[in-house]
């Protein structure tokens, strides 16, 4: 079993930075996506603290309506488990690079739902 990976939790100094970034953004009306990318599932499973990850996202950007998280590492959302969507995913692996295969279908899905989200909002 590989050593599971910790979650070093926001703010910290890039949460700061970040915080004051979306809070630039909201003033000026500007529509924010931040994008959670799928990894494979190998370093998915350890990676724990995906949650609290999430959460600290949606903290940083409460009282934000312009601030849009989109999720899609969850085996729900995208295959984390084809490899042939990844480069040198893996067990225990911190590379888990999309490969080409994987970002056409990742930009395809991605595409879809920002045309959604950008529709919404009009």
């Amino acid at each position: 079993m590989y050593k599971r990976q910790k979650y070093r939790p926001y703010p910290g100094r890039e949460g700061q930075y970040l915080k004051m970034l979306l809070d630039e953004l909201h003033k000026d009306g500007v529509t924010v996506i931040l994008l959670i990318i799928p990894d494979h599932f190998g370093t998915y499973r350890t990676n724990i603290n995906r949650k609290r990850f999430r959460m600290d996202l949606q903290r940083l950007s409460k009282g934000m309506p312009n601030v849009h998280i989109m999720n899609y590492n969850h085996p729900k959302k995208f295959p984390l488990h084809n490899v042939k969507f990844f480069i040198n995913g893996g067990w225990s692996r911190t590379n888990s690079h999309l490969s080409r295969t994987g970002a056409k279908v990742f930009n395809l899905m991605f595409i879809k739902d920002l045309k959604k989200l950008l529709k919404a909002e009009q």
